[in-house]
């Protein structure tokens, strides 16, 4: 592919503005808050830090609505443009039975992390949690409706489209594998911007395989949807029931 067809493959672009919403836009949106003095709580602030401290809820929300606002526009994209082929999204019972293998296999590797935390020496590389996870935690703990239709249903659906669909499916068709590496290794990345970790790190890295290699496996985003979405809600009534 010559320099030419990248700079104008729009695919390519589609995915790195997705990307650039993700790591920059929160934080210009909640700057720009800050700037214009924007408070729930009718305080003013010296710092973005003290903003950040005291506006956590006005923080929540925003960032919510980012993604809802990011969903609207996989939608518009999808139904509304001729990049992608429409058809009808249709369930299947192998993708719950495939759900579940995908979740016993993250269970798994979750497991051999913490027999690697209990050894002496290299423990100490594992032993740390993911902060990312403590802070999906923290909002269903919170902001339990938030929370749920972030982790369930938001996340899934904006995270497999881009990652996989997109990724995999156009910008990697014909290299799916190699996309599957790229897809696992920037889908990881991305859930480790609360804080890097090992273990962290490992594990998204690990749930991006699954969910690459069910799409590539299955030729259907709908299996990878419905994984994504069942390894969610099992972690989100455990954080719900956590005593």
């Amino acid at each position: 592919m010559t320099l030419r067809n990248i700079i104008r493959n729009s695919y390519l672009w589609m995915f790195i503005g997705f990307l650039l919403s993700y790591l920059v836009l929160g934080k210009w949106v909640g700057y720009l808050l800050f700037y214009l003095g924007v408070s729930l709580h009718g305080q003013t602030y010296n710092s973005y830090s003290q903003f950040r401290a005291n506006e956590e809820t006005l923080l929540i929300y925003l960032s919510f609505i980012i993604n809802i606002l990011r969903f609207v526009v996989i939608l518009f994209i999808v139904y509304k443009t001729k990049w992608f082929t429409h058809r009808k999204l249709i369930l299947k019972k192998k993708d719950f039975r495939y759900a579940i293998y995908a979740f016993f296999i993250k269970a798994f590797i979750s497991i051999i992390l913490g027999i690697l935390a209990s050894i002496p020496k290299i423990g100490v590389y594992f032993n740390s949690g993911s902060p990312n996870q403590d802070k999906v935690e923290h909002l269903i703990q919170n902001y339990i409706w938030v929370g749920i239709l972030f982790s369930v249903i938001i996340a899934p659906l904006t995270e497999e489209f881009i990652f996989r669909k997109l990724l995999i499916g156009e910008l990697f068709k014909d290299k799916e594998y190699s996309g599957l590496i790229v897809s696992s290794v920037l889908f990881g990345s991305l859930h480790l911007m609360a804080g890097f970790t090992l273990p962290g790190l490992i594990l998204y890295i690990s749930l991006g395989f699954i969910l690459g290699w069910l799409y590539i496996r299955n030729k259907r985003i709908e299996t990878s949807i419905i994984a994504h979405m069942f390894n969610n809600f099992i972690g989100t009534v455990a954080v719900i029931f956590k005593p």
